[in-house]
């Protein structure tokens, strides 16, 4: 299964980085799929992507 968009290049990269396919059971996996159906119900997100900038609080 694959994503497109930014969820697909995080999941491409990791999958780079270590050389290994990142598993469906993954958190990282499982994020990225209910991120995708998220947006799903809005056509228009997934084109504005790319000029989306996300910004999160530890």
């Amino acid at each position: 299964m694959r994503s497109k968009g930014p969820r697909g290049s995080l999941l491409k990269a990791t999958e780079q980085y270590t050389g290994e396919p990142v598993s469906p059971d993954a958190p990282l996996f499982r994020a990225a799929l209910a991120a995708a159906r998220a947006a799903e119900p809005y056509p228009d997100l997934p084109a504005a992507a790319s000029h989306l900038l996300a910004v999160g609080r530890v």
